[in-house]
């Protein structure tokens, strides 16, 4: 339980790092006008993909066994908060849509869980070593 919950928060700070990260690559690509109008689309998602690629290592070397459900627990965690947040704004008139969150809620468990997957594949042995 312990680790799993130790990699859930190490996942869910990496996403909200890469989260953020995007938003500031956005803002630069959109300030910068001779950027062309694609990079500046692509970058972001880019940036935010990459980072869901770290999450899925850091969830690998920290929960080893237990990655896939550290990540699923943060993806939950964050499909909480977004479906909280959600709810709140869409009763004001404004925000996403519930809908709209909880499907951002299960493309990042899906990215994230491939993520891991691919970590695991590309991690040799901890037998092979020993």
């Amino acid at each position: 339980m312990r680790r799993t919950l130790t990699t859930a928060f190490a996942t869910l700070g990496m996403v909200i790092s890469s989260a953020l990260c995007a938003v500031l690559v956005a803002g630069l690509a959109e300030g910068i006008h001779r950027i062309p109008d694609v990079v500046s689309t692509i970058a972001p998602i880019v940036v935010f993909v990459g980072g869901a690629g770290l999450a899925g290592r850091v969830a690998v070397d920290v929960g080893r066994d237990k990655a896939i459900a550290g990540v699923l627990t943060a993806a939950a965690l964050v499909l909480v908060g977004g479906v909280a947040a959600a709810s709140i704004t869409e009763s004001a008139g404004e925000g996403l849509e519930t809908s709209t969150v909880v499907e951002l809620g299960v493309g990042l468990a899906s990215l994230l869980v491939v993520s891991v997957a691919v970590n695991r594949r590309s991690t040799p042995s901890e037998e092979a070593g020993s």
